[in-house]
């Protein structure tokens, strides 16, 4: 073979394996660095060897039964077994596809690369090239359901015939015509799967040891909060739309991230912290809205880029619309003013993708509010006011 040709042979066999490979860069202190890996075909997905990503990282990967765990400086991610689910340091979240394991090596999605490193430690790997998967092996945590044997029938045999005996043509009819077969039945189709409905996580503020606003008379903060998210789940259970799930439905205490931890888990449309208000001034009456801030500086701020600030953006602009739904609702059906509705910076809001709204519920240091507050047909009104505004909102935006 003339050597040009054959320097034009070993080119294309290079470029072509380098198109098999899945690129990645990885920001590092000291400068980018350029990672790639060979991606395997699982249900129509590319899975790479999550190992080989956290070298460069200086971060260590421990695999249990359960799942893996990853280190990285003093934070760590726990990916549970079999599933989606990431606990990271800066709350919980999902992946797209579950992760699988191959010949013992944890392997995650090449869809879910970027977001793993960015939403569990706030680093930059990105995806340069996907690459082009091989067929990998079965995974080692994927089950494979084997349909049971069946015990075997009675086999058929036709009956002998007999050269000089015929069957007689008058014992048996003759096949009717084509046109005049019946028509071969077909299954019925399978009836489409019911929509998801619309998740509105509801999140009674305090609990456990932690009684917040304690009124004159004893009434608790963690007592009126629990009542009116019980109250107002209890107006949507007949509800084929619009799903409630608490955080809490007794007197359990939650930390600030395991409740926004839940949001995330659950895939929430939408997240309500319900608290009462507290003043020094005995004239204060009346309920605050508050809704997320927009940040430049957060993970969805300037280091996320535009899209990512544009979501934030989108999420701000919701929770504002959402907050003044319901302001409008409390005012109908309590008879009292929203003194308040502005935008905060809340640790139990912040990082959430959903849009959110923490609401104060009336004033339990004022006597008065105290005394609306002890009453079961005024947490009712509060409940059914913020049921209108989640409808309102549902109908809005994703009706």
């Amino acid at each position: 073979m003339p050597a040009g040709l054959l320097l034009a042979v070993a080119a294309a066999c290079m470029a072509f394996a380098a198109s098999n490979q899945a690129r990645f860069l990885i920001d590092l202190p000291q400068g980018s660095q350029q990672v790639t890996q060979q991606p395997r075909l699982f249900m129509g997905d590319g899975y790479v060897p999550i190992r080989g990503l956290l070298d460069p990282l200086g971060a260590t990967l421990e695999a249990f039964e359960t799942g893996f765990r990853i280190q990285l400086g003093p934070e760590r991610a726990w990916v549970q077994g079999g599933s989606r689910d990431v606990e990271g340091p800066r709350g919980a979240f999902q992946l797209t596809q579950p992760w699988r394991v191959v010949e013992g090596e944890p392997h995650i999605a090449v869809d879910d690369v970027e977001s793993l490193f960015r939403r569990a430690f706030g680093t930059a790997v990105r995806v340069l090239d996907r690459g082009e998967p091989a067929v990998a092996p079965a995974p080692e945590n994927d089950l494979l359901a084997v349909a049971p044997a069946q015990e075997p029938g009675p086999t058929l045999q036709p009956s002998p015939l007999q050269e000089d005996d015929p069957p007689d043509e008058g014992d048996t009819p003759p096949a009717p015509p084509f046109d005049d077969m019946p028509p071969r039945l077909q299954p019925a189709p399978e009836p489409p799967a019911p929509p998801e409905p619309f998740l509105v996580v509801v999140d009674p503020g305090h609990g456990g040891g932690d009684s917040g606003v304690i009124g004159e008379n004893g009434l608790t903060e963690k007592e009126v909060t629990l009542a009116i998210a019980l109250e107002l789940r209890g107006l949507f259970e007949n509800d084929d739309r619009i799903a409630i799930r608490l955080t809490r439905e007794d007197d359990a205490e939650l930390t600030t991230s395991q409740r926004g931890a839940m949001t995330q888990r659950h895939g929430g449309d939408l997240f309500l912290s319900i608290h009462t208000g507290a003043g020094l001034s005995p004239d204060m009456t009346g309920h605050a809205l508050y809704f997320p801030r927009y940040e430049t500086a957060s993970p969805l701020g300037e280091r996320g880029g535009t899209a990512e600030r544009a979501l934030q953006r989108q999420r701000v602009n919701r929770s504002e619309q959402w907050a003044s739904f319901m302001s409008e609702a409390l005012e109908r059906e309590t008879g009292d003013t929203v003194r308040r509705a502005a935008p905060l910076r809340c640790r139990v809001m912040r990082h959430l993708d959903a849009p959110s709204v923490m609401a104060e519920i009336g004033v339990l240091t004022n006597g008065g509010g105290e005394t609306d507050l002890s009453s079961s047909s005024y947490l009712r009104r509060v409940a059914e006011a913020l049921a209108e505004s989640i409808r309102a909102y549902h109908d809005a935006v994703d009706g």
